[in-house]
């Protein structure tokens, strides 16, 4: 549904009443204010619950109005992998992919946010946004305005979509969206696959059937270390206690924990040494994080180091 400037609210759904919504795309709407999904309801509090579903493209004219979704009214609103992509054309300065001015209680899990002005703006009061495993690139003016929980997002990285030009949203598999997730209790993803086909559930609407791998070397690449867990980390580690080693360089997504001196947690460290990323499979002697990012990641179950 599109409309121009003056269109109102919700481009593709207004909503006085409670949602659920599973598997749906919205692409190309756009209102004054919700260009996809606008929710209000002054008199009694209504629901959100949307989950595996895809925006794209949407617009909102009346920023930060929320290009994909704004929700004005009391209720409990939760949204569970979702894909929320980039902007439609000529979007207004300060439009924000998803805006709320009224909630109850806000939960955002495994969700992208990318390609807005501004990813989510919490207007509601004192109201504070949770969620964990949501993944931000790309919002040119900031990620969140407004209270958000501690540990609501990973680091920021490229999704990097299969081929968003002609939304398709799912995940090649050098995106940082990949087994980068939380358990938030779904057992298939947009398309009917199971999730998660990993360790960790990806972030957003698709499960892909790649998996994060891990590298660590203890010797310059000399010998090479790989898991599809933290494994690689500590038998770099253990080599690095054995030889007169004082660096241990890591590659790519290293995670889960063991039990380790009666603590659970991804490595235990015991010596004197340097614990670097930022390495390629193809380069072990320049280490640059901001091209690649290094994760160790606990998985919400132990401790890292």
């Amino acid at each position: 549904s599109v409309g121009a400037p003056g269109s109102s609210e919700g481009g593709a759904l207004y909503a006085a009443e409670s949602l659920v919504i599973t598997a749906t795309s919205f692409f190309s709407n756009s209102a004054d204010s919700g260009g996809a999904i606008y929710q209000d309801n002054s008199d009694f509090a209504i629901d959100q619950r949307i989950v595996n579903s895809v925006f794209a493209r949407n617009v909102a004219w009346l920023a930060p109005a929320g290009a994909a979704i704004h929700h004005s009214s009391r209720g409990v609103i939760e949204l569970i992998h979702n894909t929320i992509a980039t902007v439609g054309a000529g979007a207004p300065a300060g439009v924000a992919a998803i805006w709320f001015d009224q909630a109850d209680r806000v939960a955002i899990t495994n969700t992208i946010i990318a390609g807005h002005a501004i990813g989510i703006q919490n207007d509601a009061g004192a109201l504070t946004i949770t969620g964990a495993g949501n993944l931000f690139y790309n919002n040119s003016t900031a990620d969140t305005v407004g209270n958000v929980a501690a540990g609501f997002a990973l680091p920021n990285g490229d999704p990097a979509f299969v081929d968003a030009a002609n939304d398709d949203y799912r995940l090649t598999s050098s995106g940082a969206a990949i087994e980068r997730g939380i358990d938030a209790g779904l057992l298939d993803d947009f398309d009917g696959g199971v999730r998660p086909q990993g360790i960790a559930p990806d972030v957003g609407a698709f499960e892909s059937a790649y998996t994060a791998l891990c590298f660590a070397t203890a010797d310059s690449g000399a010998t090479v270390y790989l898991s599809v867990d933290s494994t690689a980390v500590r038998g770099a580690l253990a080599d690095a206690v054995a030889l007169p080693s004082s660096e241990v360089r890591v590659a790519g997504t290293c995670a889960g924990v063991t039990n380790t001196s009666g603590t659970t947690q991804l490595v235990l460290i015991a010596k004197s040494l340097t614990l670097r990323g930022g390495y390629t499979t193809t380069n072990w002697l320049t280490s640059d994080p901001n091209a690649n990012p290094t994760t160790l990641d606990a998985l919400h179950s132990g401790r890292v180091i």
